[in-house]
């Protein structure tokens, strides 16, 4: 009853990608299972990256250039632990991430989910002009995001799977489903995620779309609010 799942959901992340497998896998508390669910749109290294790792990593194919909410529901299908976790193929946990989350649902075992706060920090592979142009907090953030998270796996499912008709945003709808669902959950004082800043973040890559579909998600939530409130 304590098994725990880590989705990871990849495109082109061949760069990054064995990273954020050691880093999950280098775990004090490690995982019962991990899962790279691999877009089939992918051309670079991505498959034969994660099925180096053997019986350590799972994978799972994705319809092409389906959208990070359907790589991470392909995941999540997949996923048999009874907590769930997630880590984009770009970032890093640092080693004690699992174990002080579980400490955390020891501790309340009321909890739905667990966050993390969450550092930021440039890749050093960045040109030095661009890293100068990039915004990248000293200070660690609160971090209520997907790669923070360890969710009961019942709870998870209390919410429903992530909306799929969204391209570039995944958490932000999803959380605010959670808040409707009234899921107990707490950011823990604890910095255990690495947040890359890189050249090819999708967020720099795909600022506009990620900036209407914010509108979308956040308007949804708004028109569910109203009819809640007839």
């Amino acid at each position: 009853m304590n098994t725990i799942s880590v989705v990871i959901p990849v495109l082109d992340g061949a760069k990054y990608l064995a990273a954020a497998i050691d880093s999950v896998l280098a775990q004090t508390d490690p995982p019962d299972e991990v899962i790279v669910a691999i877009d089939q749109g992918t051309t670079d290294a991505s498959a034969a990256i994660a099925g180096s790792y053997g019986g350590c990593v799972a994978t799972v194919p994705v319809r092409a250039f389906s959208g990070t909410c359907a790589s991470l529901n392909a995941g999540i299908a997949a996923a048999r632990g009874a907590y769930l976790c997630f880590l984009d193929a770009d970032d890093l946990w640092l080693p004690d991430k699992l174990a002080v989350q579980r400490a955390a649902f020891a501790a309340r075992p009321e909890l739905d989910a667990v966050f993390t706060r969450i550092r930021q920090f440039l890749s050093d592979d960045l040109p030095a002009d661009l890293a100068s142009r990039l915004a990248c907090p000293a200070e660690p953030m609160s971090g209520v995001a997907k790669q923070t998270m360890m969710i009961r796996r019942t709870a998870f499912d209390r919410v429903g799977a992530f909306d799929e008709t969204l391209r570039h945003v995944d958490f932000i709808d999803w959380y605010a489903r959670a808040t409707e669902a009234r899921l107990v959950m707490q950011v823990i004082d604890a910095v255990v995620v690495l947040r890359r800043i890189h050249a090819a973040n999708w967020g720099i890559r795909m600022r506009d779309g990620q900036r209407a579909e914010n509108i979308v998600a956040l308007k949804r939530a708004l028109d569910r609010r109203r009819e809640r409130a007839k």
